[in-house]
């Protein structure tokens, strides 16, 4: 959900609901200058491994692997019982099987960024060794992480040529970690604990030279004080991404845009990644705080979802995001397009000569060309 695309009724509803200061700001957004680039990223859940037990988490789309983590620790899966997801995840591994599949869809697909994701990424042993391989075969390499392991592996990653790490932010004290967690974490030595690392992680990355970027939820106004938090302690050595949550709707997105103009946030570019739902306005401080404002541009992939019950605004969470890589239990690469659709998820070798990789790769293209012509004066090279 976005304002690029509201209609007339739809903004004039807008105006009813919004102060003249949002209006203003939403305004400025929709007429801002837009960089369209084509999605050519990866995401590789390298583990299921994680020390924290988020209840909202989607883990990827598959089913906690570890026994004692989801029974006693209380991890979920959000989507696994409605999925279809028929695997469990196992950690790669810097074997030639890696390489291999890594190489195979770069080609297939001309990807050229990498994102690692999990659970924990650093809880991954060889995260610093698949990096440096990834890094090595022309890949772009990012990472989502909790930043539970502290600065641990900071300098191994930046030498590896880790370029940045979306940390995810989920409080910015005690009390908020540990009020989303399953309920033998949800006490205070817990969040403050993990406060503390992610802190660390925060600041060893930025060390290091590592891109630091805070990922935050915003739900409601109450929400706010953790940007705050965040910009007042790191100032401009961490970019801040904003997400609106989609469970609250406008009332969230409202939230986010109160929070930029607290800031004296105003936008300077727009992006939209062609061939798949990523889109995100950057806005800048006075004091030069870089922020993104992320949004979800709901694409879906013309055949492949056009029979699926879920391809409506209120059941389908995020369109398609692009592709996923995961590697099951007993070894085998498997590429997924949807966390919602885990049915969809095919081995390797089925999906480089499948259907659906040629309809991604034609898909991309003409999303490419639908949004230059749609927005081609507001385009920025």
């Amino acid at each position: 959900m976005g304002f690029l695309d509201m209609s007339k009724p739809e903004l004039i509803l807008l105006n009813e609901i919004v102060d003249s200061v949002v209006r203003g700001l939403i305004e400025q957004e929709i007429v801002t200058p837009i960089r369209i680039t084509i999605d050519r990223s990866l995401r590789v859940k390298v583990t299921d491994n994680c020390g924290m037990s988020c209840t909202f988490c989607h883990n990827e789309g598959t089913p906690v692997t570890i026994d004692s983590q989801r029974e006693v620790n209380g991890r979920v899966s959000i989507y696994e019982s409605t999925n279809g997801v028929d695997f469990k995840s196992q950690p790669f591994t810097t074997n030639q099987y890696f390489i291999t599949s890594l190489r195979t869809l770069r080609e297939k697909l001309f990807l050229d960024e990498i994102h690692w994701t999990g659970g924990e990424p650093t809880l991954n042993p060889q995260i610093s060794e698949l990096t440096r391989i990834a890094k090595d075969m022309g890949y772009s390499v990012k990472m989502t992480s909790n930043g539970e392991t502290g600065a641990l592996r900071m300098k191994d990653l930046a030498e590896a040529g880790l370029e940045s790490i979306n940390f995810s932010i989920f409080g910015t004290t005690p009390e908020e970690i540990a009020a989303v967690q399953a309920p033998r974490f949800r006490n205070q030595i817990y969040g403050s604990m993990k406060l503390r690392k992610l802190i660390e992680a925060i600041e060893g990355s930025i060390q290091y030279g590592i891109v630091a970027k805070a990922n935050v939820v915003l739900r409601h106004d109450g929400d706010i004080d953790r940007v705050m938090r965040i910009a007042e302690r790191f100032g401009n050595k961490v970019d801040i991404r904003i997400l609106p949550s989609l469970d609250d709707g406008i009332s969230s997105f409202l939230a986010v845009y109160k929070c930029l103009n607290m800031l004296g946030a105003r936008p300077v570019l727009r992006h939209i990644a062609a061939g798949s739902s990523n889109m995100r306005t950057d806005y800048i401080t006075p004091s030069g705080l870089k922020i993104g404002f992320k949004q979800i541009n709901r694409v879906t992939l013309p055949d492949t979802c056009s029979t699926c019950d879920l391809n409506n605004e209120d059941d389908c969470t995020e369109g398609y995001y692009g592709i996923r890589l995961y590697e099951d239990i007993d070894g085998k690469h498997r590429v997924g397009i949807c966390i919602q659709r885990m049915d969809l998820t095919v081995d390797m070798d089925t999906f480089v000569i499948s259907p659906i990789a040629e309809e991604i790769l034609a898909f991309r293209k003409a999303e490419y060309d639908r949004l230059t012509q749609k927005y081609g004066n507001f385009i920025q090279e």
